[in-house]
């Protein structure tokens, strides 16, 4: 039961839950993030000296510790070559098309309680990278935006305690969408639904390349001279629910002939009483609340009018949810983009098929059961929290909320004469709420796809005094497989479920549970409900 919605916490909600970053459809590459340039140069070190309103000579005077100090002459000529301002807008258009490399390095930990009530924490190390072609099929600096991208490399290597894992995305969902409308982002395969981890790998990922181009203010800018971003612009490129304070700010540090370079900070805003409040970004993701600390530097290359490169680190410390860990640690993304004067994976023949908007299909996730004899689809609504043998879980959430649990439970392999009837599966239920029990709503018998037989029953009663309806689906297959899909629903968050759970039981494949038949069979069950897809079985 949810039992205050304390639900199980396993190595599958690790590996959903601290996700920022997960990857894609080629085995761990070391050394991913290096694309070649000519002409382009490594960032400095962030300035804020700038924002102290420094000279000119101050801010290209010779760093501590550099071989030796400048020649007169040469801080004569770096002055000279220092530039008051420039024009900060990107020549992306309609068509543009750019080779994108990402690289990233985080430590830390992840903290969750245990069923005894103990905190536990276990360490973490995380290495990936991605290399993509991306092409704008929407563009404007203030309106929608949709990039299609072509992913050639990607992979993590993930260390969680003792144990490694190398997350992917396979080959059949290398093409990806980005969209933005202004307030939100998402982001969908044209092959169909991906698995839960691999749109956790590519959606998580914080500063979606797809938006960078919304860091500029798209004007000319005095050296030195600062600017904010929107809320809702900061909650898309952070992948948050929602933020309480907007402390980000970006300051144009240093203009030469070729390249400028903007550095993004944070900034301590006045509290109520006129006191300093602190500048650590505040935030909201799936029932836990979140404290960033950014710090970051871009360059813009102001002969091609891009962003070629972005360096980013980020402090995370994330509270324990229902749906994710807790969680306190440090990342280092680094951004190279390198502009394409045509595109060469992205041609009009390549993507002439592809659709203007998603189909439901592409915007559901696909379970592939690891350990389970089972697998389905769902809508991103509902987080896996559970990923076992005997047990699959998943929470659904409403802004923030949880409002309904699915827990999917094996019974083994039956024999079908000793299968109960409706009446008799009903009693059981009843024994099993006990006092939680009130009444029943509703029940049924029917035959489901895939040659089953399903026992539909609805329940209403009450726990530690809320009231709460529990949906159960018995599923038997003709073999004797037997199944329980069972959903949890806080009856007095009812208006805020919309029924997608129907999407699980609609797609639900019973598979059997050899060890030598499960991956085979896992791989050619039929999932196809009445939308078709392109191959989901891979």
């Amino acid at each position: 039961m949810m039992h205050s919605y304390s639900i199980f916490v396993s190595q599958k909600a690790l590996t959903i839950a601290f996700l920022f970053f997960l990857l894609v459809s080629i085995p761990f590459v070391e050394g991913w993030g290096q694309v070649p340039r000519t002409g382009a140069r490594e960032l400095s070190t962030p300035t804020p000296s700038l924002r102290q309103n420094q000279t000119s000579q101050q801010l290209n005077a010779p760093r501590a510790g550099a071989n030796a100090p400048a020649s007169p002459s040469q801080v004569k000529s770096a002055v000279a070559s220092q530039k008051e301002s420039c024009v900060l807008k990107s020549s992306h258009a309609v068509g543009s098309t750019d080779v994108v490399e990402v690289s990233m390095e985080a430590a830390g930990e992840i903290i969750q309680t245990s069923k005894e009530g103990k905190t536990e924490r276990s360490d973490m190390e995380v290495v990936a990278g991605f290399k993509y072609e991306e092409r704008y099929t929407k563009y404007s600096t203030t309106g929608p935006l949709r990039s299609i991208r072509r992913y050639e490399q990607a992979g993590m290597k993930r260390k969680l305690g003792a144990n490694v894992a190398r997350p992917l995305l396979d080959s059949s969902r290398k093409f990806i969408v980005s969209e933005f409308d202004g307030k939100t982002s998402r982001v969908y395969s044209e092959g169909g639904p991906m698995k839960d981890e691999q749109y956790a790998l590519i959606h998580e990922l914080p500063f979606n390349t797809t938006l960078l181009d919304r860091l500029l203010p798209n004007r000319e800018v005095k050296l030195g001279e600062d600017w904010g971003l929107s809320d809702e612009l900061v909650v898309a490129l952070l992948g948050v629910d929602a933020i309480e304070n907007n402390t980000l700010r970006l300051t144009l540090t240093s203009v030469s002939d070729a390249f400028a370079e903007v550095e993004l900070y944070q900034i301590s805003k006045k509290d109520s009483n006129g006191n300093d409040a602190v500048s650590t970004l505040e935030c909201a993701s799936e029932g836990a609340s979140l404290g960033l600390d950014i710090e970051g530097k871009l360059q813009f290359d102001l002969k091609a009018n891009r962003i070629t490169r972005f360096r980013l680190h980020i402090d995370e410390r994330r509270s324990e949810s229902v749906a994710t860990p807790g969680l306190k640690w440090s990342a280092t993304i680094k951004i190279n983009i390198a502009p394409l004067e045509e595109p060469d994976k992205l041609t009009d023949k390549e993507i002439a098929s592809f659709a203007d908007s998603p189909s439901p299909e592409q915007l559901m996730l696909y379970y592939n059961a690891q350990k389970g004899p089972w697998k389905f689809q769902h809508s991103r609504a509902w987080k896996m929290i559970e990923d076992g043998d005997k047990v699959t879980a998943l929470c659904y959430l409403k802004g923030g909320e949880a409002v309904a649990q699915c827990n999917v439970l094996s019974n083994g392999k039956i024999d079908l004469s000793s299968k109960p009837t409706l009446a008799g599966y009903k009693d059981e239920i009843k024994k099993g709420l006990g006092e939680r029990f009130v009444e029943f709503k509703q029940d049924a018998s029917y035959d489901g796809p895939g040659e089953v037989s399903i026992y539909y029953v609805v329940a209403d009663g009450y726990y530690d005094e809320l009231p709460f309806r529990w949906i159960y689906y018995l599923v038997t297959d003709k073999e004797g497989n037997q199944a329980t899909i069972m959903f949890e629903l806080r009856a007095d968050l009812l208006e805020q479920y919309d029924d997608s759970g129907n999407e699980i039981v609609e797609s639900f494949r019973l598979v059997p549970r050899s060890v030598a038949g499960l991956r085979e069979a896992l791989e050619n069950a039929d999932t196809s409900t009445n939308v078709k897809t392109k191959d989901t079985t891979r």
